[in-house]
């Protein structure tokens, strides 16, 4: 079992919106980038960094149904 943190999921609205910001202008590094049909799990980390990531994930199935991606987008708004 771990005892620290290891990834931080951040909702954006564009992944690859959200990627380019990271990494071309705050200088991090892809750590993970899977799809599974719509779904994309993406990760970015610090260099030298190894054992923290930022996840950036989009709202929706299948971690929340419709009114609750609804939901967040108008937070964001």
């Amino acid at each position: 079992m771990t005892d620290t943190v290891n990834t931080v999921g951040l909702y954006v609205r564009d992944q690859d919106e959200a990627l380019a910001f990271y990494v071309g202008t705050l200088g991090f590094e892809v750590h993970t980038d899977v799809r599974n049909g719509s779904y994309r799990w993406l990760t970015v980390r610090s260099p030298g960094q190894d054992g923290f990531q930022l996840g950036l994930f989009v709202p929706g199935p299948p971690t929340h149904d419709a009114a609750a991606a609804q939901a967040l987008y108008a937070v964001k708004q």
